[in-house]
């Protein structure tokens, strides 16, 4: 009986063994040449001159991503008036900075100022696009709760609760976002010298995780999965359908929470800081296609499942964003606690 018990438990292992091995077939990717296109990118706000970079695509399968541009000229137009011409100011020698970087200096935007680049570059027809600057964020105030969840799903850490009260300006149709970075400051205690800053923004998927949790942030999805992880994956971009011209309080939860500490040699100071941001159409709408075709579930990735999205750009001619912002920002100083918690040296 024994041995034929353990028989069947064998044929059955083997019947699961063999459901679960997947099988695998390579595919030769024979996909039509698309010719290179120019890219224009600029991301600009009040008070800083206007900056964009230029760039070219490249193909899918090219084994070189080679995107540098030579002969490269963007020129200004604001409200319609001619600015000047930008200028080229890479820095060379340094490889963090991507090439084709281009500046107008002195050219300011104001509110509501219709900004337009037009771009050429040799070998390339010319492409150029068009933003209006947002209205400023009428910040009210921004009040905090610190408590420890009893959803397992959160693990007990204490949390943080942030109300963020605005008022929404009438008459249009206004777009958000919302981002908190934590910014981690080393001293050194023997001559109070600053050594370094560590700098994470919140995501759900690094160890500092940022919840949007108001109502504000879901979307009706024609994919049910990405309704339920829109909490955590709209990238914290909202429209003020829900309270047109009105006052509002939006809500998120960020998680955990580091308090300031000193040790024998150093002093870290720890902040979040917290950025409500108005942004322009253009703005809103590309990062509303990033959302929908970036999902995961803790880390597990589940883009390749998704259903394909186009790429949005606003750039007749080419690709790329150029779209407009501003900042409300306010920094929350954390105390002095008697632990270091989770914070890394």
């Amino acid at each position: 009986m024994i041995k034929k018990k353990f028989k069947y438990s064998c044929i059955l292992l083997l019947i699961v063994m063999l459901i679960q091995t997947s099988c695998t077939r390579d595919v030769i990717l024979e996909l039509p040449y698309a010719s290179p296109s120019l890219v224009l990118n600029a991301s600009v706000t009040t008070g800083e001159d206007v900056t964009a970079y230029l760039s070219k695509s490249w193909f899918l399968l090219d084994s070189v991503m080679d995107s540098e541009v030579s002969g490269g000229k963007i020129s200004v137009y604001v409200n319609d008036v001619y600015r000047g011409t930008m200028q080229n100011s890479d820095i060379f020698r340094d490889s963090v900075f991507t090439k084709g970087r281009y500046i107008l200096p002195g050219c300011l935007l104001n509110v509501g100022d219709r900004l337009r680049l037009e771009a050429e570059a040799d070998g390339f027809d010319a492409v150029y696009a068009e933003t209006q600057m947002p209205d400023s964020v009428q910040l009210l105030s921004i009040d905090t709760v610190r408590f420890i969840s009893s959803d397992k799903t959160y693990k007990s850490q204490e949390q943080m609760r942030l109300y963020i009260n605005f008022v929404d300006g009438a008459n249009k149709k206004n777009y958000y976002r919302l981002s908190v970075e934590k910014v981690i400051e080393k001293w050194r205690n023997s001559d109070h010298t600053l050594v370094s800053t560590e700098n994470s923004f919140g995501s759900s998927t690094s160890d500092f995780y940022l919840i949007y949790e108001d109502p504000v942030f879901q979307y009706v999805a024609t994919n049910p999965t990405l309704q339920q992880q829109d909490a955590t994956n709209c990238w914290g971009t909202f429209s003020d359908d829900m309270f047109n011209g009105n006052q509002y309080t939006l809500k998120s939860v960020f998680y955990p929470i580091q308090t300031s500490y000193i040790d024998s040699d150093y002093t870290y100071k720890v902040y979040y800081d917290v950025r409500l941001m108005s942004i322009s159409e253009e703005y809103y709408n590309y990062l509303t296609v990033i959302r929908n075709i970036s999902v995961s579930f803790g880390e597990a990735y589940i883009n390749g499942l998704l259903e394909p999205s186009a790429t949005y750009t606003n750039v007749e001619g080419g690709f790329g964003v150029v779209a407009g912002y501003q900042v409300a920002y306010k920094r929350i100083v954390m105390p002095f606690g008697k632990e270091s918690s989770s914070i890394s040296e």
